[in-house]
């Protein structure tokens, strides 16, 4: 769960937040096909968010206290599904262009034999941006909201877009097989015969 700021606290969002459960076998015997399986849920598109707000009001990794949003080095703090474009920042402009997302990530891995592992992980995200693209283009988009329109439901705006407008989604998907190498080291048996064939004899 995102825990931020003071709206957060109240639990505005309860579902907002980084979920997880994995499920892994302890090896007795043997190779097993699949010892480890794993789950997350990311959801980040309420964003304390009522009813009338526009969603993703947070801006989670993007809000004004830092100008260039959780980021050091253009490199952004937090999941890597956010989306991140690096510019020179001016004024208040965030380089954070995707931050509303629900996503699904899973994986599994194991063995094929005694000395050859394989993982597989995939991954599907529904990707809404951030907070102003929802807004009309006649209204300035560097807030999600503004005194302007104050106890206005800005969802509800002529030239509003909706969500589902907004959406993208991506898919991903990783495999590997790996083998594993055992070293014997020599015996001192051995390393007499190699040092003094005389001796074997």
């Amino acid at each position: 769960m995102y825990l931020e700021d003071k709206v957060s606290a109240n639990i505005r969002s309860p579902w907002d937040g980084l979920w997880s459960g994995w499920f892994e076998l302890h090896k007795k015997d043997g190779p097993v096909l699949v010892d480890y399986i794993m789950y997350e849920h990311l959801n980040t598109r309420r964003q304390d968010a009522m009813d009338f707000d526009l969603r993703g009001r947070a801006k989670y990794g993007a809000h004004s206290h830092w100008r260039s949003g959780y980021t050091h080095h253009s490199r952004f703090f937090g999941s890597s599904l956010f989306g991140f474009t690096p510019v020179i920042i001016t004024g208040l402009t965030s380089p954070i262009s995707n931050n509303m997302i629900i996503a699904h990530h899973t994986g599994v891995k194991g063995d094929l034999t005694e000395s050859i592992r394989w993982a597989a992980m995939a991954t599907y995200s529904r990707n809404y941006g951030v907070c102003t693209d929802q807004l009309p283009v006649y209204i300035n988009r560097r807030s999600c909201y503004s005194k302007e329109y104050e106890g206005v439901n800005l969802r509800e705006l002529d030239g509003a877009f909706s969500l589902e407008e907004l959406r993208k989604d991506r898919y991903s998907l990783y495999l590997a097989v790996s083998k594993r190498w055992q070293w014997v080291p020599p015996t001192i048996s051995s390393i007499s015969e190699e040092a003094y064939p005389s001796l074997s004899h």
